[in-house]
């Protein structure tokens, strides 16, 4: 799965919204939805910003799961 698939999924299932997402990576959510349509290629610090991001939403899901308090 490509990284833009897996933000769309982090999106959807944490009810995230693009605008909140890019305001965290500091970007604007149209460079956020161009990048993820494939229109934008974004520098490597933003692919390391979205892949943290992407990496403490699957800690607190983990977190979350293991201590029974899914949302």
């Amino acid at each position: 799965m490509g990284l833009q698939n897996e933000v769309r999924d982090y999106l959807s299932k944490y009810g995230i919204t693009k605008s909140h997402m890019a305001k965290t990576l500091d970007i604007s959510a149209a460079q956020l939805t161009s990048w993820m349509t494939g229109r934008l290629v974004l520098p490597d610090y933003h692919m390391v910003k979205i892949r943290e991001y992407l990496r403490v939403l699957e800690s607190v899901d983990s977190f979350l799961y293991e201590h029974n308090m899914v949302l």
